[in-house]
């Protein structure tokens, strides 16, 4: 940063010549390189330079933050896209072990349903046969 240049011993001379005692022309001398030593001032071309490194490293920001969030993006995209065929796979493998449990099932049943008329072929005559018996035990009228 760029700062006014004073010549403060051309100051106390000035400040002589126009009737200053020399005390107090030493004195605003020594005040005023004080205050230059301490205070820098910023000139516009300061400014517009920081603010084009402002714009550069926050357009430098903005690319870096998009390509990282682009990386991410095509990361999650391949993690779900593995997921998703490892899911497709599972649900095969469930479907063709469902489909072979339903079938032994459903051969259980197709078993049972031949079973059942033979079963019912011999219990029915069974139980015509005894009835008379079990209503004669218990005392009830017969047929």
């Amino acid at each position: 940063m760029s700062a006014v240049a004073l010549d403060t011993l051309e100051f106390f001379e000035t400040l002589k010549e126009a009737g200053v005692p020399d005390k107090q022309a030493k004195a605003f001398s020594a005040v005023i390189r004080k205050s230059h030593n301490v205070v820098e001032h910023a000139t516009k071309n300061d400014v517009h330079g920081i603010e084009k490194a402002i714009r550069y490293d926050m357009e430098k920001m903005d690319t870096d933050i998009r390509n990282e969030v682009e990386k991410t993006k095509s990361g999650l995209q391949n993690a779900i896209e593995k997921i998703e065929a490892s899911l497709c796979h599972e649900i095969g493998d469930l479907r063709k072990d469902m489909d072979a449990k339903f079938g032994k099932v459903d051969a259980r049943f197709d078993k049972m349903s031949l079973q059942l008329p033979v079963r019912l072929g011999v219990m029915i005559p069974v139980l015509v046969t005894i009835l008379p018996y079990i209503a004669k035990i218990l005392h009830l009228p017969t047929p």
